[in-house]
């Protein structure tokens, strides 16, 4: 995920690196985001533990990364509220597109 962050900054996106729950946490809890792109390739079942808090505890949207091996996870993801789901390879311009279609989520689920 770390490889996608020159890309992220490029395309105007600020971007916060949270490699660990907790500090996913304490980023979540102290700034304002809109979309949290989740390794389920990682962190696997508290991947979705961790989307479960973000879902109790703000109003942002999340994209689930992971293998096509990983398809429970993914699937398990989506009914617990993930706005969507992307498996590696990442395509960068399928990507760009579902992190603008879950911002426009957000601001709607705000407005």
């Amino acid at each position: 995920m770390l490889v996608l962050v020159p890309y992220l900054i490029s395309q105007g996106y600020k971007v916060f690196i949270a490699e660990e729950e907790h500090s996913a946490k304490k980023v979540l809890s102290e700034k304002k985001i809109d979309v949290v792109l989740l390794s389920v390739v990682s962190l696997k079942r508290r991947a979705l533990e961790l989307l479960k808090w973000i879902k109790r505890k703000t109003n942002t949207e999340v994209i689930l990364i992971s293998r096509s091996d990983q398809l429970s996870f993914s699937i398990e993801g989506m009914k617990l509220g993930a706005f969507s789901e992307l498996v590696l390879p990442l395509d960068l311009a399928t990507l760009t597109d579902s992190i603008k279609k879950a911002w426009g989520s957000k601001k709607e689920k705000s407005d």
